[in-house]
């Protein structure tokens, strides 16, 4: 691990003379080896070698971060999402905007051909894109507009989202298992935050369906299993395709279950649907008064535009 250097060395090295010899450079478990770093420091241990950061380094962080992703799609994948929308992502290098006069059609033509494949954005759905930034769970969030304005493939992009970001964090530790100790002794853990400990926590979950996969086609009627299974499902339950046309009996009362059962457990769901927020909300909304009211208060997300699937 290298030579631990006494203090006499460290004050010689202080008055002018030369620094004692580095220490053996540290090997991180990445493969890279790492150099001591001298610092030209004061005060009652003087300059020293100081160790490099390792387990992890920079490139250690840079693998993580790579490797996080990539768990992160295989975990969208998993949920159940439509394969062809697994490459869209909600951050800054996987958006791209409608610049100002660039014509709409000659916007997703570009969006189209993009290497990258990005989730486009249309000028008039900036700000309501803009909220799904500050979604977080267990808030509710309803998507609505015509077909073919992205909901589905936004739908996909908040998962990878949701799913990427960190879930570890700093909790302060009680101050009983830490001991008496002067303020100067407190104030030293803090600036070194050996007050908090490191808390792991398992990622959150995600479950896609459609309205659809609710209903037992060929009894036409709902299905018992699949409702009861997305009522109760951990994490985020992402609800898609509500609203197209009128719903049969069978599709009205499973999204009703559905979304009832979820509010009352405090289960984080996104909807989309393929009609007007006053279809879904109003006085004679699509899935009753009882949906109505339990998604009246979600973060309402309107996607209008052109149709992402028509062809200039």
């Amino acid at each position: 691990m290298g030579t631990l250097y006494e203090s006499s060395d460290l004050v010689a090295a202080a008055r002018g003379s030369e620094p004692p010899e580095e220490p053996t450079a540290l090997r991180c478990r990445c493969g890279a080896s790492h150099r001591w770093v001298w610092w030209d420091g004061s005060g009652r241990i003087g300059p020293r070698w100081t160790p490099p950061k390792v387990n992890p380094c920079a490139a250690c962080t840079a693998d993580g971060a790579r490797q996080r992703r990539d768990d992160a799609d295989n975990r969208v994948a998993a949920a159940g999402f439509p394969r062809g929308l697994l490459g869209f992502r909600l951050h800054e290098r996987g958006v791209v905007a409608q610049s100002p006069g660039e014509p709409e059609e000659r916007f997703q033509e570009r969006v189209r051909h993009h290497p990258e494949r990005p989730l486009g954005i249309l000028r008039r759905n900036r700000d309501a894109m803009a909220q799904l930034y500050r979604w977080r769970p267990p808030a509710w969030a309803v998507l609505y507009g015509t077909s073919g304005t992205g909901k589905t493939a936004v739908m996909t992009a908040m998962a990878w989202r949701m799913l990427d970001a960190p879930t570890d964090s700093w909790v302060p530790i009680d101050h009983r298992q830490l001991g008496p100790r002067t303020e100067a002794t407190a104030a030293y853990l803090r600036a070194r935050r050996l007050d908090r400990r490191l808390v792991r926590r398992p990622p959150p979950s995600a479950t896609y369906l459609r309205a659809a996969d609710l209903v037992d086609r060929g009894r036409d009627r709902g299905d018992r299993r699949s409702i009861s299974a997305a009522s109760t499902a951990d994490g985020v339950l992402f609800l898609d395709e509500i609203g197209v046309g009128k719903p049969s009996a069978a599709e009205r009362q499973a999204v009703q279950r559905v979304i009832c059962r979820r509010s009352d457990l405090g289960l984080a769901t996104v909807v989309a649907a393929n009609c007007s927020w006053e279809a879904l909300t109003g006085s004679d909304a699509l899935y009753g008064p009882r949906v109505a009211d339990r998604l009246s208060s979600a973060l309402r997300v309107p996607l209008t535009g052109r149709s992402w699937r028509a062809r200039s």
